[in-house]
């Protein structure tokens, strides 16, 4: 009997996990996704690093970890996104009309010279939302989610004109955003992915270093923290793969 009672204690032990574990899994889904990211950059609002770019450019590929609780239509999500290029063209710089310091509204002179740039974007992003039960079926899920994301952006600008020097810029930034989504299973294993993040909010240090001979070190870096409302929209798209 002295033997027979662990025995048991561990058979009984043994079946209690395996229910919560096949519970679990039936709960539970998880998936690994990639994902293509454009940004959308409305006219006359590109940012300055950026050359003559359509409306829709492409932003970045990330890799994503998905795991959702069904029973409750909940779920979230871990991506890594990444994007390297490098462009030549005509680039845009604006500076104060100083006929307009002393008789507001300041006015700005928009300079254009040829360059070349070189961009290196790391984003980290975590989500936490749930699917709207009213408005999805059994393929086809309509919902959304709050995101964090924090990222680093390096760019260079390098350009022979006169009057104009070549430049490098950082920036570290944290952002709150809202990602509404729309996702279709495909079959039991692969499913398409269609969501809309845009930023509600971000601050950070933006930097930027112009290497103009005539200042002094202080004065060619320039920049410092910034806190931001709105920003960024992207159109993200990919597919998932569930295990």
């Amino acid at each position: 009997m002295k033997k027979t009672f662990p025995s048991l204690l561990f058979l009984i032990c043994l079946f209690t996990i395996s229910s919560f574990a096949q519970k679990e899994e039936k709960e539970m889904e998880q998936s690994l996704k990639i994902y293509t990211s454009f940004q959308y950059l409305p006219s006359g609002n590109l940012p300055q690093y950026y050359f003559e770019l359509p409306n829709f450019s492409y932003n970045s590929t990330a890799l994503g970890f998905y795991r959702e609780n069904k029973s409750k239509n909940r779920f979230i999500e871990y991506s890594l996104s990444f994007s390297k290029r490098s462009d030549e063209g005509n680039r845009m710089t604006s500076t104060v009309d100083t006929s307009t310091i002393s008789n507001p509204p300041l006015m700005f002179i928009t300079n254009t010279y040829f360059g070349k740039s070189n961009e290196l974007n790391i984003g980290l992003r975590y989500e936490k939302g749930r699917w709207i039960e009213k408005f999805s079926t059994e393929k086809i899920k309509i919902g959304f989610s709050t995101s964090l994301q924090a990222f680093a952006h390096f760019s260079d600008i390098e350009t022979v004109e006169s009057g104009f020097f070549p430049s490098n810029r950082e920036q570290y930034y944290f952002t709150l955003g809202f990602v509404p989504r729309i996702r279709y299973d495909l079959n039991s294993k692969f499913y398409f992915s269609l969501n809309f993040p845009f930023d509600i909010l971000g601050f950070g240090i933006d930097l930027e270093t112009i290497e103009n001979p005539a200042l002094t070190s202080n004065q060619q870096e320039q920049g410092g923290f910034n806190f931001d409302i709105g920003g960024e929209a992207l159109i993200r798209f990919g597919i998932g793969y569930k295990f």
